[in-house]
C-alpha cells in the first residue's frame, strides 16, 4: 500500500511535466480550466511514455531503468525556461490543504484496495505472462507460437512491465490500473466541485455520469485491481469524449495546420489503440474531429495521417515480430512468409475463437453448426447492462437529434453508434462494449442535468439499472429500488431548486453501495502495508512439464480444477506466476527455438513440414 501511495504522486508529477509541455506546444494554453489541463496533461504524460515503452521492448526488455530514462528525455525534450517554472509556480498556488487531505484520503484508500490479490481472469490467463515476457526479454519473434494472446500489442502493459523488477517483482501489475482509477476519481471530484458551485459546463456533467455508467462496469470485472487494458481503454474514452465536448465548446483559435489543440483526442486514442484494438473507433472519432471541426485542409489531413501512422507504427511492428501479422488479431496482411508467423489460416481461427468466446460463455458453451444469429438469444440473457444501454440509448439517439445547441454532439453521437457496431459485430461483451455503450446515454443524460430538466430522473434509472442490472432479488436490490423511487419523485418535483450536492451524493450512493457492501463483507480483505499482494503463485504440481523439440515449457495441470463461476466448474488453464515459457496449449505444435544460443530471447520459429 505504502508503494502505491508513493509511487502514484511521483509518476503524476513526471507525467504532468511531460504534459504540461506538450500543451505548451499544440497552443492549448486556454484549453479547459485548471483543474482540467492538469488532468490532461497527465494523461498525455502517460501516453507518451506508456508508447515509448512499447517502442523500447522491440530493443531491450523492460525495466524501472527503461522508464526512467524514457521519462527524463520526454521531460528534456518537453521543457520550456519560461512556461514550465510558470505552470509549476501555479499548480503550487493552486493546491490548498483541503486539496492535500482529500487526495492523501483517497490515495490511501485506493492503495488499499489496489494492493489485494488480483483475481481478474485475463491477468492470469495473458495479461501477466505477457508483463513477464517483456521485462524479462522483452517482444521476442514468434512469441504468440507459445501462446497467441501473448501476441497482442499493448502498450499499457508494457507501462506495467516496466514497474516490475527488483524486490518488487510480481507486486507491480496494479500500479497502472490503479492510476488511471485515480486520475478518473480526481477528474469526477474537480468536475463535481465546479457543479456544486454551479460554474459547471456541459463536459462537467458529462464526465460525471460517464465515471457513474463506467466505473461500476470496470469494478463488477474486478479490473481496477488488474493491468487490464480494459481499463486504460475505458477511461481514455471518457478523457477523449470530454476532450471533444471542451474543444467543441471552447473553439480555440487554430493558427497552425497540425500542431494544434485537436491533436490531443488523437493522441489519447492513439494510445487507446496501442494498449487495445477495441478502440479503433476512438482514433477514427478523433481523426474526423480533426479534419472536420474546423475547415477543411488537405494539407492538414495528409499530415496528420501521417502523423498518426508514426505513432502506430510500434504497434504493427509489434505484432509483426510476435505474431507475423501487422494487425493481429486481425488475419489481414499476414506475413506467411516469415518463420515466425502464425499463418493467415491460423490467425482466421482465432479470431473466431474471440468471436465466439464473446458471443457465447467461455469456454464450452459455443454450439456446433450454429446460425450466424443465433448467438443473440444467450447474449440477450447474459449481458442485461449492455441490452439495457443500447436499448436506451436508441431514443437518446432521436431526442438528441433535437439538441441544436450542443457543440460537439455529432461526434460523439457517431462515436456511440459506430463503436456499438463495430463491438456488436466483432465481440460484443460488456467489458468492451462499455467502451462506447455510455456515450450516448451520458450525453443526453448530461443535457438534462445541466438544464436542471424534470426528467434528470431518468439519469437515475439509467445509472441505477447500469450499476445494479445484475443484482438477483436481495433487500439491497429492493433497498436501492425504493431509494430511487422516493428521490425521483424528489427531483420531478423541485428540480429546479434541488441542489446539486444532493443529486451527487445519491448517484454516488447508487454506484458505490454494492462495491462497498462486498468489500466490508469480505473475510479475503487483507491491508498489506508496505507493497501489493504479490501476484497469484500456483505450487509447482498445478503444472505440467513438456517439451517440443528443444523447447521445454510448463502448462496448467488440467486435473486442476476451480470454479471459474457459480456452479461452473472448469480446468485451471492461467500460468499466473510461472516460469517461462508457460501456456495452457500451444498456438503451434512443431515448433522450436529459432536461435538456440541465445534461449527464449531469440525467440520462436515454426519447423517447416514441406521436404
Amino acid at each position: 500500500m505504502l508503494f502505491l501511495a508513493i509511487v502514484w504522486p511521483i509518476l503524476a508529477f513526471i507525467c504532468w511535466l511531460i504534459g504540461t509541455g506538450i500543451l505548451d506546444r499544440l497552443d492549448a494554453k486556454s484549453l479547459g480550466q485548471k483543474g482540467d489541463r492538469a488532468i490532461l496533461a497527465i494523461w498525455l504524460g502517460i501516453s507518451l511514455i506508456a508508447m515509448s515503452l512499447l517502442v523500447a521492448s522491440l530493443f531491450v526488455p523492460l525495466s524501472p531503468i527503461v522508464g526512467f530514462l524514457i521519462a527524463i528525455a520526454f521531460i528534456i525534450l518537453t521543457y520550456h525556461p519560461k512556461n514550465t517554472p510558470q505552470a509549476i509556480n501555479t499548480l503550487w498556488h493552486l493546491f490548498s490543504w483541503q486539496w492535500g487531505i482529500f487526495l492523501s484520503c483517497l490515495i490511501l484508500i485506493l492503495a488499499n484496495l489496489e494492493s489485494q490479490q488480483i483475481v481478474a481472469y485475463d491477468t492470469g490467463y495473458y495479461h501477466f505472462p505477457t508483463i513477464k515476457w517483456l521485462s524479462e526479454y522483452g517482444v521476442v519473434p514468434g512469441l504468440s507460437l507459445i501462446h497467441y494472446p501473448l501476441g497482442y500489442p499493448s502498450s499499457w502493459l508494457a507501462l506495467a512491465a516496466s514497474f516490475n523488477a527488483g524486490i518488487l517483482t510480481d507486486r507491480t501489475a496494479t500500479v497502472t490500473g490503479g492510476f488511471a482509477i485515480l486520475l478518473a476519481l480526481v477528474q469526477v471530484a474537480i468536475c463535481s466541485i465546479r457543479i456544486n458551485r454551479q460554474k459547471q459546463q456541459l463536459s462537467d456533467w458529462f464526465f460525471v455520469i460517464s465515471a457513474f455508467l463506467c466505473l461500476p462496469v470496470l469494478v463488477w470485472f474486478n479490473l481496477p485491481v488488474s493491468p487490464s487494458p480494459d481499463i486504460a481503454v475505458t477511461i481514455l474514452a471518457m478523457v477523449i469524449t470530454w476532450t471533444i465536448l471542451v474543444l467543441a465548446e471552447e473553439s480555440p483559435n487554430l493558427k497552425k495546420p497540425l500542431f494544434n489543440p485537436y491533436l490531443i483526442p488523437i493522441i489519447l486514442a492513439i494510445t487507446a489503440v496501442t494498449s487495445k484494438l477495441s478502440a479503433l473507433p476512438l482514433l477514427l472519432t478523433a481523426i474526423i474531429f480533426f479534419n472536420f471541426s474546423t475547415s477543411f485542409q488537405w494539407k492538414r489531413m495528409i499530415r496528420g495521417g501521417v502523423f498518426v501512422i508514426i505513432l502506430l507504427f510500434p504497434l504493427f511492428t509489434y505484432a509483426i515480430i510476435a505474431t507475423g501479422c501487422p494487425l493481429f488479431p486481425s488475419s489481414l496482411f499476414c506475413f506467411d512468409f516469415l518463420p515466425w508467423s502464425l499463418g493467415t489460416d491460423t490467425v482466421q481461427a482465432i479470431s473466431q475463437i474471440i468471436q465466439d468466446c464473446a458471443r457465447w460463455t467461455c469456454p464450452s458453451s459455443t454450439p456446433l453448426n450454429y446460425q450466424t444469429w443465433e448467438w443473440m438469444e444467450s447474449w440477450l440473457q447474459e449481458e442485461e447492462r449492455a441490452v439495457f444501454l443500447i436499448l436506451f440509448s436508441i431514443p437518446a439517439f432521436f431526442i438528441l437529434q433535437k439538441q441544436k445547441q450542443v457543440a460537439g454532439k455529432n461526434h460523439l453521437i457517431g462515436l456511440g453508434a459506430i463503436g456499438t457496431i463495430f463491438v456488436m459485430y466483432g465481440s460484443p461483451y460488456l467489458r468492451i462494449g462499455i467502451t462506447y455503450f455510455f456515450v450516448i446515454p451520458a450525453l443526453l443524460l448530461a443535457i438534462y442535468f445541466h438544464q436542471r430538466s424534470p426528467w434528470q430522473i431518468t439519469g437515475i434509472w439509467v445509472i441505477f439499472g447500469t450499476a445494479n442490472l445484475w443484482l438477483n432479488l436481495s433487500l439491497t436490490l429492493i433497498l436501492l429500488l425504493s431509494l430511487s423511487t422516493i428521490f425521483s419523485v424528489l427531483v420531478w418535483r423541485y428540480h429546479r431548486t434541488i441542489k446539486a450536492y444532493f443529486v451527487l451524493a445519491f448517484l454516488l450512493l447508487l454506484v458505490s453501495l454494492v462495491p462497498l457492501k462486498t468489500t466490508l463483507s469480505s473475510s479475503e480483505h487483507q491491508i498489506h502495508w508496505l507493497s501489493p499482494d504479490r501476484i497469484k503463485t500456483l505450487d509447482p504440481s498445478y503444472f505440467v512439464q513438456r517439451k517440443t523439440n528443444d523447447i521445454i515449457y510448463l502448462t496448467p495441470n488440467p486435473n486442476y480444477k476451480w470454479e471459474r463461476s457459480p456452479g461452473f466448474i472448469t480446468s485451471e488453464d492461467r500460468c499466473w506466476n510461472a516460469e517461462l515459457p508457460c501456456t495452457p496449449s500451444l498456438t503451434h505444435q512443431n515448433i522450436r527455438l529459432r536461435n538456440p544460443e541465445k534461449g527464449l530471447a531469440g525467440g520462436f520459429e515454426k519447423i517447416s513440414t514441406n521436404k
